[in-house]
């Protein structure tokens, strides 16, 4: 069993090898446990820890069906007292399907199965289960009996939500419109590529949200039929109201008796109330769905910023600072927590209008259309709105990038800033900033507020000045229509209903403006050049020291920090590819009319290092030789020549780089904990004394930036590192400089 479970527990982690089958886009369907996995419509293995959707579905539909058939039986029997063969074999039936159906819907977290399983809680979760949270109950148990923490929290959500799972899938999206732009000769569009990703579940979700339209608007149809019941009540004859309360009294043929009985009274009163817990279920059961899908965009973009971020050349580096890269992360991409909500508003919206204004015209015939042309009249200030909130949205966003980084080359320069004595011009400078974004805020929320009331108040608008021409002109012939209860009461609930995809007009035309502005952001990061990581061969194989292979190899090649090098403008600018004539313009710039930022760092170079040997670089301050070190690892392009590496390869640069925990932590980098190989490395970079001064030893915080270490000690601490990772090819840059003796 746990051999079996690993096998479709477990995430590929190659991509290539995942099937295009569309079936495998829904969530868990690879590791076999998900919506369109094959386990999932058969009884093992995905059965074993939740019940099945299917069966599930089927006890519902067929007990509903039943139901009705029954009730049917039972209007049509000439005495109700004397029930038929067939009426009690289907109540038999139904009663044995309601005990499956309790049985399918009880929860399996008893199960050895269920307990060691490691699929998140929601996927072991029911239909059932999920359309009425109850598998939240006892996390909401748990919290009322002590203070929850990151522990019991774990394994809560979805598994498609996890970064894992939801940023391969739409990378794969995004690389395919990227390709389909370069042929068609557009640019290439994230959110296009989003909303393809999650096409396969628009069917259901549009399903869930025209059932939960229908059902809500199920509710003053039977409001119409239930006041309708009533009138005819009263207009019984004192006999025939004797009669209604018997059951089953009077022939089946006489309609009035029957649409008047207490038994059809009671079926509406209770068809109100299906109705209406069938809306408030399928509501949760939508917005869970949406949410759900909102993060896992979410998480996909937040990983394909920071992955993107490590591969940025060093002109994309400067277009895209720190700060702007935390702001795509901490705002831009967490506006799809929401996203998924907003965008299937632009589904229901629309059918619950269309489906209000039907049912308004079915009781209040052509009047219903003067409320119609009235929110008809107010679609110019919708779309002016959407203007000018776009274009605050886009000011907006650059204040906000422009505080961020001002903020953090202050952060950065901290101690300098203090030095001089510099506070308060820099404060000022911020504080500027922020008035700038404060204001464009206050002018974006005044017109929230405006057009709220523009889209609130016409809903009393619209229904004072429906049912005014309606009295006045609405009966046959322009005739003065009657204002009974049923119109009243149902027209009202209508209008009512109506208001909130009014309201909601304005919420999801502002969010879907965000959204795009926030996913254009996020995609100028996208498309920003990237370092050529396929320039410098590598092989990650051991290099063998006593055959005297060498461990780095480099013949004719000449790199630089910019793309746009002298190199390749002169090539561009002759449309040539002669070596001679290339190379005097190499030789001489000057002519070239090309900065001299632009001109490739280092030229020619030729290289080669044995495995085993140590190699040392000399020469004066600007010669390059960092440069060197920069070109092996991948950070500089590459634009003609060779250069290759044998092996991994560690590489300590001139300013040490610490990161925000603790020392050991810091040393390991995420690798496993051996302890005599720990205790050898410490000693080898003379960490010995400095652990013996820090507080609490390997084992103390390190602030932001080493913030509480001296020069000395993150220089030996990424030492430590580098000799811990057990590389083959080990670049150090000035690395003893600013390492004092002890």
């Amino acid at each position: 069993m746990e051999q079996q479970q690993s096998s479709y527990l477990t995430f590929p982690t190659d991509l290539k090898k995942q099937s295009n089958n569309v079936n495998d886009w829904f969530c868990g369907a690879i590791e076999d446990w998900g919506p369109a996995s094959k386990s999932r419509f058969g009884f093992t293995p995905c059965f074993e820890y939740r019940s099945s959707d299917m069966i599930f579905s089927f006890y519902i539909l067929t007990i509903t069906a039943l139901s009705i058939k029954a009730r049917t039986l039972y209007l049509l029997s000439d005495n109700p007292q004397d029930l038929s063969f067939e009426l009690g074999a289907t109540l038999f039936i139904t009663s044995v399907l309601c005990i499956g159906f309790i049985v399918e819907a009880w929860p399996r977290s008893s199960t050895k199965v269920q307990q060691s399983s490691s699929v998140p809680i929601y996927d072991k979760a029911n239909l059932f289960s999920q359309a009425t949270y109850f598998f939240y109950f006892p996390i909401i148990r748990l919290g009322n009996i002590k203070t929850l923490t990151a522990e019991d929290l774990d394994n809560q959500l979805p598994e498609c939500v996890y970064t894992a799972n939801a940023q391969p899938r739409l990378d794969r999206y995004w690389k395919t419109e990227q390709y389909n732009a370069r042929i068609k000769g557009r640019e290439p569009s994230l959110f296009r590529a989003i909303l393809r990703s999650h096409l396969i579940h628009v069917p259901a979700l549009f399903t869930v949200r025209v059932t939960r339209v229908l059902a809500g608007f199920a509710v003053p149809a039977f409001l119409s039929l239930l006041l309708a019941y009533f009138q005819d009540i009263q207009d019984l004859s004192p006999s025939q109201e004797t009669a209604v309360h018997r059951f089953g009294t009077g022939n089946s043929s006489d309609r009035s008796m029957r649409d008047t009985s207490l038994e059809y009274g009671l079926f509406l009163v209770f068809a109100m109330f299906l109705a209406g817990l069938c809306n408030v279920i399928l509501v949760a059961v939508s917005r869970q769905y949406c949410m759900t899908k909102g993060l896992e965009v979410r998480s996909a973009l937040v990983s394909m910023v920071y992955r993107k971020s490590l591969k940025l050349s060093p002109g994309s580096r400067q277009l895209s600072t720190t700060g702007q890269i935390l702001n795509h992360v901490s705002v831009d991409a967490d506006i799809w927590s929401d996203g998924g909500l907003v965008l299937t508003l632009w589904i229901s919206v629309p059918l619950e209008i269309f489906s209000a204004l039907y049912l308004l015209h079915k009781t209040l015939g052509w009047s219903a259309w003067v409320g119609l042309l009235t929110m008809m009249s107010m679609s110019p200030l919708q779309i002016w709105r959407a203007k000018i909130f776009n274009k605050l949205q886009r000011q907006l966003s650059e204040l906000s990038d422009e505080r961020i980084r001002v903020m953090t080359e202050i952060l950065s320069a901290i101690k300098i800033v203090k030095l001089y004595a510099w506070e308060r011009p820099f404060l000022k400078r911020i504080l500027d900033v922020r008035n700038r974004e404060l204001e464009v805020m206050r002018r974006s929320g005044a017109l929230d507020a405006a057009m709220s009331v523009v889209y609130t108040s016409p809903t009393l608008i619209i229904s004072l000045v429906t049912l005014s021409v309606y009295a006045t002109w609405g009966g046959p012939g322009f005739t003065p229509g009657v204002l009974t209860p049923q119109v009243v009461f149902v027209s009202m609930t209508l209008f009512s209903m109506l208001r909130n995809p009014i309201s909601t007009l304005t919420e999801a035309t502002s969010s879907t403006v965000r959204l795009v502005v926030s996913t254009s952001r996020i995609q100028r990061l996208l498309l920003r050049e990237e370092i050529d990581s396929g320039a410098i061969v590598r092989e990650l194989r051991r290099p063998k020291d006593s055959s005297g292979e060498s461990a780095i190899v480099v013949q004719d090649a000449t790199f630089s920090w910019f793309k746009e090098s002298v190199l390749v403008k002169a090539s561009g600018a002759e449309n040539q590819d002669d070596a001679d004539e290339t190379q005097a313009l190499l030789q001489e710039p000057q002519d070239s009319g090309v900065s001299h930022m632009q001109q490739p760092t280092l030229q020619h170079i030729n290289l080669s290092v044995q495995s085993g040997s140590l190699v040392a670089i000399v020469g004066r301050v600007g010669q390059g030789k960092s440069s060197l070190l920069s070109a092996l690892i991948g950070d500089m392009y590459i634009f003609h020549g060779y250069a290759k590496t044998v092996g991994r390869i560690a590489y300590v640069p001139q300013q040490s780089w610490i990161l925000n925990a603790t020392l050991r932590d810091n040393i390991l980098f995420g690798l496993e904990y051996d302890q005599e190989r720990y205790r050898r490395i410490i000693a080898a970079s003379g960490l010995e004394l400095d652990l013996a001064i820090l507080p609490a030893g390997d084992q103390t915080e390190i602030g932001e930036r080493g913030i509480n270490l001296s020069g000395g000690q993150k220089q030996r601490v990424a030492l430590a590192r580098a000799a811990y990772n057990d590389a083959d090819i080990y670049l150090l840059d000035d690395p003893l400089s600013a390492v004092d003796a002890h």
